[in-house]
C-alpha cells in the first residue's frame, strides 16, 4: 500500500507499508480503542508498519519500517 496515501496498491519492485487481512490477525488492541483505529482499517486491514515490496515472481521483502512500535511499556523496537 502506499505509505504516504495509504489509498492504493502499488506494482512490483515498489516499496510501501504492508498491510495484511487473514482469520488469525488480531481484531485489535486490548483496551486500547484509538491504537485499534490507528492500526486496523474499517475493513479489516492491519497496518504492519513495515515497508516493504514483492518482486514479479511474487517474493516478498521487507526493507525498513515505518515507526517505532512500543514492545512493552518501557522497551522500543529498535528501526
Amino acid at each position: 500500500m502506499d505509505a504516504e496515501t495509504a489509498t492504493r496498491e502499488l506494482p512490483p519492485n515498489t516499496p510501501g507499508e504492508i498491510w495484511v487481512r487473514a482469520p488469525n490477525v488480531t481484531k485489535g488492541y486490548y483496551r486500547n480503542k484509538a491504537a485499534t483505529e490507528d492500526t486496523i482499517t474499517p475493513d479489516g486491514w492491519l497496518k504492519t508498519g513495515d515497508i516493504g515490496y514483492y518482486n514479479e515472481a511474487g517474493r516478498w521483502f521487507v526493507v525498513d519500517r515505518k515507526k517505532v512500535r512500543p514492545l512493552l511499556s518501557v522497551y522500543l523496537v529498535a528501526s
